[in-house]
């Protein structure tokens, strides 16, 4: 399975009926990466996906990555600012790229 589906099952919120009864789930937490790399991986209603809505099952094709600790080529043609890697928004980056990316940083680690 996925790493990536994985993390999103793991921190799946239950959401929460938002602004014109929507549902809405608050952000995860951060990926920390066995080598130290750290990256914001959110879906759901809101953040840059595929699709753009709640899955209990998290089955998502895209994902938003945001303000990773370092540069990483593996993502930059998603970045909102590559001039500034460190401080923009990855917009649906497709799982299969995410997957690749924490695995080149050795996994997420367990809490």
């Amino acid at each position: 399975m996925s790493e990536t589906i994985e993390w999103l099952r793991k921190t799946y919120k239950k959401p929460m009926i938002g602004f014109g009864g929507i549902p809405m789930c608050g952000p995860r937490k951060w990926a920390v990466c066995r080598d130290g790399f750290t990256v914001s991986i959110q879906a759901g209603r809101g953040p840059y996906c595929t699709p753009s809505t709640v899955l209990k099952d998290c089955n998502y094709q895209t994902v938003e990555l945001g303000f990773p600790n370092m540069a990483d080529d593996i993502i930059m043609e998603y970045a909102e600012n590559s001039g500034n890697p460190t401080d923009t928004v990855y917009a649906n980056v497709p799982i299969e790229v995410v997957d690749e990316l924490l695995a080149k940083h050795g996994g997420i680690k367990d809490d």
